[in-house]
């Protein structure tokens, strides 16, 4: 989903009259994320093949399709080659710097599957790249499809920056879940069930205060994107309204991160970030109000 962010954090540039160029802005952003859902679908089968064994002796993951010998070791690869041939194909359909984004985050994320993820720090570090590459991506095909359809002749330009600013949250953002992950695995009281000895070189303290960090740096780029209209540089400018009124929508995002915080621990399931999603009502409304006072803001200034 994170590749639909930049199509909607830009609405009020690329919408235009012609639907045409509306409706396949839309449809490019879709095929956007199928690209990296196929990749994210390939990398979880690579990642269950290479704990196949951790796995197999753990209460939850061992009821997983490769460890429990449901899916053969020949159908897992099958389903790999499957999956990263509609990846390439999807990406490619639409322009070489997304495609280029797309094998860059399979890399990473191989390479996360097989070592990466056994480096203290470097693990949660690799994987919120691999979510900030989502974004980058999106916003590259919303860049792609306008300059396309400039060229077209079937809108008129308007330029449509790719904001650092949102790509820093995003990534910031994420490692923020991922360090609270970590607190609740350390933290758990099954830890005997913990099979990689990288969650054991973390410190709990250390965890708290940097999952203090990431949380008020995510605040500050998030600052930082909803004043980024002011911005002359290329770089740091971004496609938000020019009256600053996104900033009327930070509340809504420190609200979630303090309430994800707060679920996380009282309830003891920060170790399953989707639990914490789906489970909390209240979180899941602060998203929706968060997403439709954006669209709604920048949609309405030009």
């Amino acid at each position: 989903m994170l590749v639909l962010v930049p199509m909607l954090f830009s609405i009020n540039l690329w919408w235009s009259d012609n639907s045409v160029a509306n409706t396949l802005t839309i449809l490019n952003s879709i095929v956007g994320t199928l690209s990296f859902g196929f990749s994210s679908w390939m990398i979880y089968i690579i990642n269950d093949f290479v704990d196949k064994e951790n796995d197999k002796t753990h209460p939850v993951k061992s009821g997983r399709p490769i460890a429990s010998g449901l899916i053969s070791i020949n159908i897992a690869i099958l389903l790999i080659i499957i999956f990263l041939s509609l990846s390439l194909i999807a990406a490619y359909s639409l322009e070489i710097d997304f495609f280029l984004s797309v094998i860059s985050y399979q890399i990473l994320m191989i390479c996360y599957c097989f070592f990466l993820k056994k480096i203290f720090i470097v693990d949660v570090i690799s994987v919120a790249t691999g979510y900030m590459l989502r974004a980058f991506g999106g916003a590259l095909v919303v860049q792609y499809s306008h300059s396309h359809f400039i060229r077209l002749g079937l809108i008129t330009e308007n330029v449509i920056n790719i904001s650092i600013w949102l790509t820093l949250c995003t990534g910031l953002g994420s490692l923020f879940v991922l360090l609270m992950k970590r607190y609740s695995e350390l933290s758990s009281r099954n830890k005997g069930h913990l099979k990689r000895n990288v969650i054991y070189k973390y410190d709990l303290n250390i965890l708290s205060k940097s999952i203090i960090a990431s949380e008020l740096m995510t605040y500050f780029c998030y600052l930082g994107y909803c004043i980024s209209s002011s911005f002359t540089s290329e770089l740091l400018k971004g496609n938000t309204p020019p009256d600053y009124s996104l900033i009327l929508t930070l509340p809504w995002v420190i609200i979630g991160m303090r309430r994800y915080k707060y679920v996380s621990t009282a309830f003891h399931i920060g170790e399953h970030p989707e639990q914490v999603i789906t489970k909390d009502k209240l979180l899941q409304l602060i998203f929706i109000l968060w997403v439709i006072s954006c669209t709604f803001l920048i949609s309405t200034r030009v």
